[in-house]
Order: structure tokens, then C-alpha cells, then sequence
């Protein structure tokens, strides 16, 4: 009886059990940096964001970039070319300039990416490009247990060349 009774405790137990949610994505995620001052054509990268507990891994991308009046831009999503280094500069090996030249590339990327895993922007030479000088950069992030939407997430202004 004894034992009967016990099984019967434990499968109302089991039963009755709900499994627990799996994730957690906040209502609060934002930029640490609220507004993000650029130096044209210099490449900079800036500060991940705060996820408040969000459960990693999230995915991140720029849904959209607007101008300072609020219009749809791509200018910081167009490509221009720039030079980027194939193979590492080497000072014992490339004692001329022709030698460190053969390691360039000239390719051609925007102005502005995120990086997917860590929500990070990352800014290029090809920043010399921009013409315009403030804008706003809407974001999504997701994870698990769903996506945010994240509208003016950030405000690029855009600095002097250096």
C-alpha cells in the first residue's frame, strides 16, 4: 500500500510539472554608446551592447539607417574601395614601399558593419566617402526566445577626415 501510494505521489508530481521556458530576451537592450562620433577614414570598432540577461548567442544585423530627418539613407551601406592588407606588414622582410604595396588590396566595403555575434559596429576607411553627417541606426536582435526590434538604437555623427 505503502508503495502504491508513493508511486502514485511521485507520477502526480512528474505530471504536474511544466517544463521551464528556454531563453530570455530583454525589453531593455540599448547601446552603450548613445551617440557614436566616427572620424572619417579612420577604421574604429565601438562598444558591444548591453543585453540586460538577454541568454546568449544572440544574432545581430542593422535592419535600417535613416538621416537625421528620419528618410531611409544607404550611404553608410554603400561600398567604396579602400586598401586593406592581404598579409601582415612585416618590417624585417618589406624595407621598400613596393615591397609593402605588393601586400595591399584594393577592395570595396561600406562604411559601417555590425558584427553579428557580439552587436558591435565596426567602421571603415570608407567612412573619407560620407558626405552626410548625422544619422540613426535601427537594429534587431535575436536569440532563442525571440527578436526585438530596436528602432534608433544609435546616433552616428560623423567626425572631420583624419
Amino acid at each position: 500500500m505503502k508503495k502504491t501510494l508513493c508511486f502514485l505521489m511521485i507520477v502526480a508530481f512528474v505530471s504536474s510539472c511544466e517544463q521551464p521556458e528556454v531563453g530570455y530576451i530583454s525589453d531593455n537592450i540599448h547601446s552603450l554608446q548613445d551617440t557614436i562620433t566616427v572620424p572619417r577614414g579612420v577604421f574604429m570598432f565601438t562598444a558591444p551592447p548591453a543585453v540586460e540577461g538577454s541568454t546568449y548567442p544572440m544574432e545581430w544585423k542593422i535592419t535600417s539607417i535613416t538621416d537625421k530627418d528620419g528618410k531611409l539613407t544607404t550611404e553608410l551601406e554603400d561600398l567604396n574601395e579602400i586598401l586593406i592588407w592581404k598579409q601582415p606588414f612585416d618590417p624585417n622582410t618589406d624595407t621598400t614601399m613596393e615591397l609593402a604595396m605588393k601586400k595591399l588590396e584594393l577592395v570595396k566595403r561600406p562604411s559601417i558593419l555590425m558584427n553579428s555575434v557580439s552587436g558591435e559596429f565596426m567602421f571603415t576607411q570608407a567612412s573619407k566617402k560620407v558626405v552626410s553627417n548625422d544619422f540613426i541606426v535601427n537594429v534587431s536582435a535575436k536569440n532563442v526566445r525571440g527578436e526585438r526590434q530596436l528602432d534608433k538604437f544609435s546616433y552616428i555623427k560623423m567626425g572631420p577626415f583624419q
